[in-house]
């Protein structure tokens, strides 16, 4: 049920992705970052209204900052959107996701189950490193910028991942995220303010010039980091991370598609050189834990 349940958060971060990437062309990056941030923690507080937490202790003041890791995030997808296409987007941000939750489960980080690296394991990565350089390469012009920040994107994302988890235990599951977004809308707001002298009261005027459909991306957000926060726990962080990428690439593909109106051969090829990789990883994987038990 977690694989399952990471298949579903990974194919809402991809519409969430691409619906603020086009929102981003409608208003540009610093507002589309602002209102996709308000709305998401709008839904947030709505959800959280009343939820007591579960534990009646202090949780340390790191467990918040997920909320800046996401807002580097949204803001880094928004640049990229549009240089590359969503599935190398997301491929790219899968890459720097793997590297770092391979190292979290390989020395038990942030209290994430011990999983060592071993032959198998990086034989597996071998394979899907092949698969995301067919999604990605060649590129050109834009595109290296695109690639280097969205990278940066896959670390943000575990770093996030990680701290609401850890929160969550704490409260609960929707105090964890209303704190993400909370956090992450008051930095978007300060970044665009003192950086880019983005006018915040113009950006919240515009909500009634904007189809509707577009300020939906907040909404697939929560319900990622809602299904996300759960599963964390449940499942390695690496394992998390790639089933997580199957819901993404596979969206990303149908959305690709939806939106260039080709069908990117080298796209699907790609896809499933890494979902051969992710297959290599866990058939080993239980095959050593059924050793360990008999």
């Amino acid at each position: 049920m977690s694989y399952l349940l990471s298949i579903l958060a990974g194919a809402f971060v991809a519409v969430m992705i691409s619906i603020n990437g086009i929102l981003t062309n409608v208003v540009g990056t610093q507002s589309a970052a602002i209102l996709f941030s308000s709305i998401a923690l709008f839904l947030a507080a709505t959800i959280s209204s009343g939820r007591k937490p579960k534990k009646r202790i202090k949780a340390p003041l790191w467990m918040y900052f997920g909320g800046i890791f996401n807002v580097i995030t949204i803001w880094l997808n928004n640049l990229a959107f549009g240089k590359i296409t969503v599935s190398a987007l997301l491929a790219l941000s899968l890459l720097g996701q793997v590297v770092v939750s391979a190292v979290v489960d390989h020395f038990a980080l942030f209290g994430a189950t011990e999983q060592k690296m071993d032959r198998f394991k990086i034989i597996g990565f071998i394979i899907i490193s092949i698969g995301l350089i067919v999604l990605t390469f060649p590129l050109e012009g834009e595109g290296v910028f695109a690639v280097v920040i969205t990278l940066i994107t896959g670390f943000m994302v575990v770093f996030t991942r990680i701290l609401n988890a850890e929160l969550a235990k704490v409260k609960n599951l929707q105090i964890s995220v209303f704190w993400n977004f909370l956090v992450g809308t008051i930095g978007i707001i300060i970044l665009s303010k003192t950086l880019y002298q983005t006018p915040i009261i113009d950006t919240y005027l515009s909500l009634s010039k904007i189809n509707p459909w577009l300020l939906t991306g907040g909404i697939f957000a929560v319900a990622s980091i809602l299904i996300t926060n759960y599963i964390s726990p449940r499942i390695a962080s690496y394992y998390l991370t790639l089933f997580l990428f199957i819901g993404q690439i596979f969206t990303g593909l149908l959305i690709d598609i939806a939106l260039e109106g080709s069908f990117h051969v080298r796209n699907f090829i790609g896809g499933m050189l890494v979902l051969a990789g992710l297959y290599f990883n866990l058939y080993f994987d239980n095959i050593k834990k059924n050793e360990e038990k008999s």
